[in-house]
């Protein structure tokens, strides 16, 4: 099992360096530096479907059956309340942040007041203060309604949920309570269970073909980038599940320890990176301009900074306090 959960974790941790590698400039094209639009381009187009797939697998891999109703509500009560209360603090704190710095300099997004912030927060996630939480939020929603169906029927729920996940998929819904991201991401979650639950089978297909995984996957990419032109997310992010499983088993040395740092630090670098980017960027900004060549500067400042700030937040946290340590 050692091996399996280490070749997971590894996975979990490439897929949010290139959460951190999109975070660099989330909002802006940067001027002159193509080379990263396009890469920031290519990352959207698949990242969060591989994420969803690999949070699916943890689930199946580590689902039992429980001995009652009362254990399944105990279960998800956990669950809940280590994605629930990250997300509401830390939101507050960004409406009550960015509230206070806009009086002083230009803030994106920032909410008109508290009430209204926090609204936003928890009715319309994707237009509040802290909009990229919105994974936490989706994770919530599968938390509510997975146990109870893993537990009643373990075998036929996430093929259910992945046919219902699918069908739903083809029409559009409200933002609202963030239904869409739910409804989008429902079939990859499901998957991902489906795939944790025949993981042995499922490794043994997938980690001795990296070249054969890898070849669909970047000339989906290849057409992205020739054609300028989205494809499907569901397809890249299809194509990328199998590839990063399979590289991640294949990775030695100083990259693996890397990439199994960060995975195993995933949730603390989700909340925390882009707040870390953001004080990093305001720092470099006075060293260089933001475009053209000088742009590498910035990306390498501001990827170790959203990559490695929020190990030090964590590290530091969970010295002054292991129980808060225990959210992040």
């Amino acid at each position: 099992m050692t091996n399996r959960v280490n070749s997971l974790d590894i996975a979990k941790g490439i897929a949010i360096v290139l959460v951190v590698v999109g975070h660099v400039a989330a909002r802006e094209e940067v001027p002159g530096a193509d080379w990263y639009n396009i890469l920031r381009s290519v990352i959207y187009s698949f990242h969060m479907p591989l994420f969803m797939v690999l949070s699916g697998i943890s689930l199946g891999l580590s689902w039992k059956v429980l001995a009652n109703d009362a254990a399944v509500l105990g279960y998800i009560g956990k669950r809940l309340k280590k994605l629930v209360i990250p997300y509401a603090v830390l939101g507050l704190l960004i409406i009550c942040g960015k509230l206070v710095a806009s009086r002083y300099i230009h803030v994106d997004n920032a909410p008109p007041g508290v009430l209204t912030g926090l609204l936003d927060l928890f009715l319309r996630p994707m237009a509040s203060a802290a909009s990229f939480l919105w994974f936490i939020y989706v994770l919530s929603a599968y938390f509510l309604v997975f146990p109870w169906l893993l537990q009643r029927a373990p075998k036929a729920a996430p093929w259910a949920m992945l046919a219902l996940g699918v069908v739903l998929y083809q029409w559009t819904w409200p933002a609202t309570f963030n239904v869409a991201n739910i409804v989008m991401y429902l079939p990859f979650f499901s998957a991902g269970i489906l795939m944790g639950q025949h993981w042995r089978q499922a490794t043994r297909l997938i980690h001795p073909w990296t070249l054969l995984w890898a070849l669909p996957f970047f000339a989906a990419v290849a057409c992205e980038v020739v054609m300028r032109e989205p494809l499907p997310k569901w397809l890249v992010g299809t194509l990328s599940v199998p590839f990063v499983l399979a590289l991640a088993e294949q990775l030695q040395g100083r990259l693996k320890a890397v990439f199994l740092a960060a995975g195993l630090y995933t949730f603390s670098i989700y909340l925390f990176n882009t707040l870390c980017i953001g004080v990093a960027k305001a720092v470099t900004l006075h060293i260089a301009p933001w475009r053209d060549e000088y742009f590498v500067f910035h990306f390498v400042v501001l990827l170790i900074a959203g990559a490695w700030g929020p190990m030090l937040i964590k590290q530091a946290t969970q010295k002054v306090s292991p129980r808060a340590a225990a959210y992040l």
